[in-house]
């Protein structure tokens, strides 16, 4: 009885803790990302580099030591309009490609943090996330008997041009690793690398409102 009475005393006290150090706030970043060309090597003979600018703005909720943040992310592709060609192929065979892009969706991430030194902390961070596909990707046929190289074949832009089929909605999968400084108790400024179904690299502010 009295183990058991302990284990309710150690465990009301833990709650009691837990509930006094959490705080709310607000989270604010910018990155950027893209696909390495030897990835792209891989499948294609004829590109153009991938790249993406992203910004995310969340609410935070949890313990000095670790929180979960919930919150917006958009997203816009910026790749230069240009011919692709699929390994393998003939030059009249690659596609005129467009991708004006973006993406809007919805994210929860939980973040761990470890002192350092000082003022500085470790932040890992797994998240998912849902986003909405806004825009297409236009694909035009190559003028045929063009003998190469592919980028300087003409197209048929007027005649077909067409959107490219593809899902509305898709996954988002977040991996990261945060060097934060923290300028006091209730603002941190953080370096952010990692992984948001492209690598990239980012910046983020937060901002506790209460403790």
């Amino acid at each position: 009885m009295r183990r058991l009475l302990l284990v309710v005393f150690l465990a009301a006290s833990f709650s009691a803790t837990a509930h006094a150090q959490m705080r709310h706030g607000v989270q604010a970043g910018y990155k950027f990302g893209g696909l390495p060309d030897g990835l792209l090597d891989s499948y294609f003979t004829d590109y153009k580099p991938v790249f993406a600018h992203g910004v995310n703005l969340d609410y935070i909720l949890g313990l000095p030591n670790r929180h979960w943040s919930f919150g917006l992310f958009y997203s816009a592709m910026s790749v230069t309009d240009g011919t692709w060609r699929v390994n393998d192929t003939l030059p009249e065979e690659g596609v005129y490609a467009e991708f004006p892009l973006h993406f809007l969706g919805v994210t929860a991430a939980h973040t761990w943090r470890f002192n350092i030194v000082h003022q500085f902390y470790l932040s890992p961070t797994v998240g998912i996330g849902l986003l909405g596909i806004l825009g297409d990707v236009y694909a035009t046929e190559l003028i045929p008997g063009c003998p190469g190289p592919t980028q300087e074949c003409g197209h048929w832009k007027e005649v077909t041009r067409k959107p490219v089929e593809m899902t509305r909605v898709m996954p988002l999968f977040m991996l990261s690793a945060a060097l934060e400084y923290e300028l006091d108790a209730d603002t941190q400024l953080s370096i952010d690398v990692g992984f948001a179904n492209l690598p990239y690299v980012g910046i983020s502010f937060r901002r506790y409102l209460s403790h």
